[in-house]
């Protein structure tokens, strides 16, 4: 018996099923052939409310990790039925490649939502960006929950805040 190249944590039907619950899989694009899963649901614009931005699943992670996963299972797979090296090279090339493409695109697509939520953040609450990651740097929960949390800790968000309020929160430096 080989030698194990991966050792997935999770199995390739466990993904998939865990990546049907917000996710669909796309018919094939050339453009983009190396993902196979996009989000179920379309963003909100950004001029509603952030709450529901949040409930929407705007900040919500793309399945390309998931996604590069499953290709790493492909790959194991393909490791263990191949009769030698060259023979395995052949056969899961594309599927290292796919996987290559969907973790860049899953740290790019990270950096930006994280980015993302930041400024949305500082719009609506009025926080600057060290009060930002301040909270999210001590905060454990989900993003609904870091919402609260925020709006616990500052205030309303500014569209609802009267001006006399905001005057009196630049005075007092909160």
């Amino acid at each position: 018996m080989k030698e194990k190249l991966y050792d997935p944590v999770f199995t390739k039907e466990e993904i998939q099923s865990k990546l049907k619950e917000k996710h669909h899989l796309i018919p094939y694009n050339r453009f983009y052939w190396w993902r196979r899963y996009k989000h179920s649901n379309n963003n909100l614009s950004k001029y509603k409310p952030l709450l529901q931005r949040i409930q929407n699943g705007d900040f919500d992670m793309p399945p390309y990790f998931y996604d590069a996963m499953i290709s790493e299972n492909d790959i194991q797979e393909k490791w263990e039925n191949s009769r030698n090296h060259d023979e395995f090279i052949n056969d899961a090339k594309t599927d290292m490649e796919r996987k290559r493409r969907l973790l860049e695109d899953h740290e790019k697509f990270e950096r930006e939502q994280l980015h993302n939520l930041q400024r949305a953040f500082q719009s609506y609450f009025g926080i600057s960006k060290d009060e930002f990651y301040l909270e999210v740097d001590k905060f454990d929960g989900t993003l609904e929950e870091l919402y609260h949390h925020i709006e616990n800790e500052y205030g309303r968000p500014i569209s609802t805040r009267s001006i006399p309020e905001l005057v009196m929160r630049i005075i007092n430096g909160k």
